[in-house]
């Protein structure tokens, strides 16, 4: 049973294991990244990804994605390139964007600093 985390978008808690599930719709597809023990890292997982699939420009991402939870930011313990292998693995985007939506999402990181 999941129990919806209305704190962060993307985000459910899932009452069984007491961890937070995540998960992102793209290209009509929903996309699970994983459950995690902290809402704030589950959320930051979501943005992450949300950022390498739409780009930094939040207000350009499809409607079903909503705000962004926090600003573009690297996370202090889970790199973006994990969720870049998350996204990568489920065949979210070709392996040859991979560089290109790295360098946005580092690009976006150093903008706001």
């Amino acid at each position: 049973m999941f129990k919806p985390v209305n704190k962060y978008f993307g985000v459910r808690y899932r009452e069984s294991c007491k961890k937070y599930v995540t998960y992102i719709y793209y290209r009509d597809k929903d996309f699970y990244l994983g459950y995690y023990d902290d809402e704030r890292t589950a959320a930051w997982v979501v943005d992450t990804a949300r950022y390498l699939l739409y780009g930094p420009d939040w207000t350009m991402w499809n409607h079903q994605n909503g705000r962004p939870n926090f600003k573009p930011q690297e996370h202090p313990s889970i790199p973006s390139m994990l969720v870049m292998n998350i996204l990568i693995k489920k065949n979210a985007f070709p392996v040859e964007e991979c560089e290109e939506r790295m360098a946005k999402f580092k690009q976006a990181c150093k903008r706001l600093v």
